[in-house]
């Protein structure tokens, strides 16, 4: 019998250790007394809740960020980053030793993160993404730091460096106690940070491929960006736009009446952006009406995109989905969108995932309503803010309407898996039917079911 070597093991198993051991390092480093600007740790589970947050790059926290000393928000920094760039660097440190091989199956897993027409070596991939993620943050912070300093903030230069991170890797976790609250005047800090968020929502195929693009037309010659970037592109600018003018339209005579015109485009654009994966807060969550929570609800569920450090069903499943529904009952044959026919196991990947993403945040919800079954009666939070809480931590966005500091302990527990749900997608993928052998297979006669 052959023997099982360390390569062979799946990516997904060696994923979910990985997390698991930045789980364990994280909390026992963010317990030592130094870490906090008053020498006392938090309990023990609060820790672990806000590491869970950091490494899954969410921004729920019992507490603020800003009670951390410079030392703990530098750990908060490298779990943020460590855990955003979760598989890279995993997988970074497993293919630089010598002699390393990796199996097929793992380099499969890896190109996940890359279409084969942009590109195939597992190396380049994983340099490629690190190089533009520090390129990307060094970048910003400059800007931040710029910023920072002309508006006259102290510590501007570790803040910028913090803030980058955090926004890039859409983790929220923000060193002031308002989270960006304060900066809601300042329309080139607003740009910036959605532009951070905007870019570790794309995607590192996106990114590469319309750098190519940049490259190419620079050069005077043509290049022509791939079926997914105009996807992805797309569905982001729609994503970006329409939720803009929906939270202008409910919110100017409400959360932004006291805002002047430029301050409410900035809090609505700035809404749009950072509700579907970031965390950040420029307008309360709790001070939308609940027209605006739904909208807000349904951005966390989209989330960003395929390979990037957003969580979420993502664009391109809800695209497919979308596509699939209004497809018409005579159509026979792959899906054609845009002169491209698109598989029906493609078609089919996008509804399993939506699907069990419902099935998750439906059984999830579930489990909290009765943790916080006498919360709910003391009207310390609703039954709807416990539906923003769960939907927020399955799909990293990091968002509250106040429910999280006020979480009993199985509630805490409960958002902690489904923090970890969310960016591992461990429950998912033990969720799938495999199909009998090849071998083995054959043709059944087909019946027909009522639907719709």
């Amino acid at each position: 019998m052959r023997k099982m070597k360390i390569r062979d093991i799946p990516s997904e198993l060696k994923l979910f250790l990985y997390f698991m051991i930045l789980a364990v390092a994280g909390t026992f480093f963010l317990s030592l007394p130094f870490m906090y600007k008053d020498g006392s740790p938090y309990p023990l589970l609060d820790v672990l809740f806000t590491t869970v947050s950091a490494m899954c790059v969410t921004g729920l926290s019992t507490f603020g960020a800003d009670n951390f000393s410079s030392a703990g928000l530098i750990v908060l920094m490298i779990i943020i980053e460590a855990g955003g760039l979760g598989l890279i660097v995993f997988f970074s440190l497993y293919l630089v030793r010598p002699g390393t091989k990796v199996s097929h199956i793992n380099r499969n897993f890896m190109r996940g993160f890359f279409l084969p027409s942009v590109e195939t070596n597992t190396k380049v991939i994983i340099t490629e993404i690190l190089y533009y993620t520090f390129a990307i943050q060094a970048v910003a912070s400059l800007l931040l730091m710029i910023i920072l300093k002309s508006e006259g903030y102290e510590h501007y230069i570790f803040r910028s460096i913090f803030l980058s991170v955090s926004a890039f890797c859409n983790a929220g976790f923000s060193p002031y106690p308002d989270s960006l609250a304060s900066f809601s005047h300042s329309v080139p800090f607003t740009i910036v940070i959605s532009a951070l968020i905007v870019l570790g929502g794309l995607g590192f195929t996106v990114m590469q491929d319309v750098w190519r693009l940049i490259k190419a037309k620079s050069k005077g010659k043509r290049y022509r960006l791939s079926f997914h970037s105009r996807i992805v592109l797309s569905m982001t600018a729609a994503l970006l736009l329409v939720p803009t003018l929906l939270f202008l339209a409910l919110e100017h005579n409400r959360a932004f009446a006291t805002l002047s015109t430029s301050e409410t485009l900035c809090a609505a654009f700035f809404q749009s952006v950072t509700v579907r994966t970031a965390g950040f807060e420029m307008t309360s969550q709790s001070a939308l009406c609940s027209a605006s929570a739904l909208v807000s609800c349904l951005l966390m569920i989209i989330g960003g995109n395929s390979g990037s450090m957003a969580g979420g069903i993502k664009t391109t499943t809800l695209y497919l989905i979308l596509c699939n529904a209004f497809r018409d009952d005579g159509d026979e044959g792959d899906l054609s969108v845009f002169k491209r026919d698109i598989s029906d196991r493609t078609i089919a990947k996008s509804n399993s995932i939506a699907t069990k993403a419902i099935m998750l945040l439906f059984a999830l919800l579930f489990f909290l309503m009765v943790a916080e079954g006498e919360s709910i009666k003391q009207g310390i939070f609703s039954t709807g803010d416990l539906l923003f809480e769960v939907i927020s931590a399955i799909s990293t966005a990091g968002l509250s309407r106040a429910v999280t500091p006020n979480l009993s302990c199985a509630g805490k527990i409960l958002i902690i898996i489904s923090m970890y749900i969310g960016r591992t997608g461990i429950i998912a993928m033990s969720m799938r039917i495999k199909a009998k052998s090849a071998y083995f297979s054959c043709a059944y006669p087909h019946e027909e079911i009522l639907v719709g």
